[in-house]
């Protein structure tokens, strides 16, 4: 216990005295509760993807696919505007396709998986399914990810495309010269044989490892210790797709990211990014500016990157599949 004594004169003001026991001990200390702040929940907002999903569904557009054979060159056109459709189909006739035509995005990958064309012509806003879903659908499955989509849109949208493994994107609308550019973007996607990818790794057992891991996946790879070496061998040889060993990200490394993206010509050379670190938010955003797909080392990862390089190279699955078409080899000696 204690006392509180007040003395208080007019004019003078008050006095307080505060008197404490000699024998004040830890019983009688006055305990303040600990207030615990109970942690707020970090709030973790999820980006929904925008859906491109038309509502309106036209009616069908008749095509050739009752008069396919197996010797015939197919292109799929998925397109929800008809009259567009029709043009398009005009066109590979006269270049001697076939034309099959989808005005839904779920129909169109079903007609990818029963036809095997050897190219797509992908429209992004679609009934059922927009062209994203389509892409992404069509890239992560084995039998129709060697596919070259040639995306066309009135959205502005060619960096999506490339990332998604499109071969080209052009806007809507466009003249019909451009047609004849969007079919010979396709059928070089289709001609090149073997395709080239350029290994960039300073250690060199990694890199023998990994060339050998790709090499029996027919593809043709050159391997380069640094970015003056890899700018050198892009320049001097002709290379599909890039693979670059980053390790720990650092300024050398996005360097050469930046350089190989600003170099003329090499824009929208597909990049896949090998490390061995498990990157934070703000990396993998930083990376993504420049790169197309990010691998994390991983006991699978050579596999892996081989994955991510078919959808970029329109690589044919190895494997024989029940009812699969004639190989695009034994097609390709018919495109011009």
């Amino acid at each position: 216990g204690g006392n509180i004594h007040l003395e208080s004169k007019e004019g003078e003001g008050s006095t307080f005295t505060l008197t404490i026991p000699a024998d004040f001990n830890d019983k009688n200390e006055i305990v303040i509760p600990e207030v615990i702040q109970k942690p707020q929940e970090e709030t973790v907002q999820t980006v929904k993807e925008e859906r491109f999903i038309v509502s309106k569904i036209p009616a069908d557009v008749a095509d050739d696919r009752d008069n396919i054979t197996t010797l015939d060159k197919t292109i799929l056109i998925i397109e929800d505007d008809t009259f567009f459709a029709k043009t398009l189909l005009d066109f590979a006739r006269k270049r001697d396709y076939k034309g099959l035509v989808a005005v839904r995005g779920d129909v169109g990958i079903e007609m990818a998986l029963k036809y095997n064309p050897l190219a797509i012509l992908l429209d992004i806003q679609l009934p059922i399914k927009d062209g994203w879903q389509v892409m992404d659908e069509l890239k992560s499955n084995p039998l129709t990810r060697h596919i070259p989509v040639h995306i066309m849109s009135s959205l502005s949208a060619k960096r999506e495309s490339l990332q998604k493994g499109a071969v080209d994107f052009i806007n809507k609308p466009f003249a019909l010269e451009h047609m004849k550019l969007i079919f010979e973007k396709l059928e070089h996607a289709l001609s090149k044989n073997p395709k080239k990818v350029l290994i960039v790794e300073e250690n060199k057992q990694h890199a023998e490892a990994l060339s050998h891991y790709l090499s029996s996946a027919k593809l043709q790879t050159i391997v380069a210790s640094n970015i003056n070496e890899s700018i050198e061998a892009l320049q001097r040889k002709e290379v599909d797709c890039v693979i670059l060993d980053m390790g720990i990200p650092d300024k050398t490394a996005y360097e050469t990211l930046e350089t190989i993206k600003k170099s003329d010509g090499l824009e929208n050379l597909p990049i896949i990014i090998f490390t061995g670190k498990n990157l934070s938010k703000g990396e993998e955003s930083r990376i993504k500016q420049y790169a197309d797909s990010i691998v994390v080392k991983t006991a699978h990862s050579y596999q892996r990157i081989l994955d991510e390089a078919a959808v970029f190279l329109h690589l044919v699955e190895e494997k024989d599949h029940k009812g699969k078409q004639p190989s695009k080899s034994e097609t390709l000696q018919n495109v011009s």
